[in-house]
């Protein structure tokens, strides 16, 4: 949950994924954290720690880095749908 001292960023694949795929996932990334929810949605979710300030410039490279790993995640998503195993490039 947002509060004044940490910001969040979520997205939602509504054609789900499996525990196994998001664990993958987690086991091979640093930033995010990703999770099923309880309506089978595959989520990525990045935090921002906002206690004790934060400037523009650090705002604007975790908007950034939290957009390339939601496409990279979307690819992982969708490539372990169809059954690939490739990891996305780091």
């Amino acid at each position: 949950m947002a509060t004044p001292e940490l910001a969040e960023l979520f997205v939602y694949y509504t054609d789900g994924a499996s525990l196994a795929t998001v664990n993958e996932w987690n086991k091979t990334q640093f930033a995010s954290t990703a999770f099923v929810d309880g309506d089978g949605n595959a989520v990525l979710e990045n935090l921002l720690v906002l206690t004790g300030g934060v400037s523009e410039e650090n705002v604007d490279t975790f908007i950034t880095n939290f957009r390339d790993s939601a496409a990279d995640y979307a690819r992982f998503i969708l490539d372990h749908a169809k059954g690939k195993t490739e990891k996305p490039a780091q």
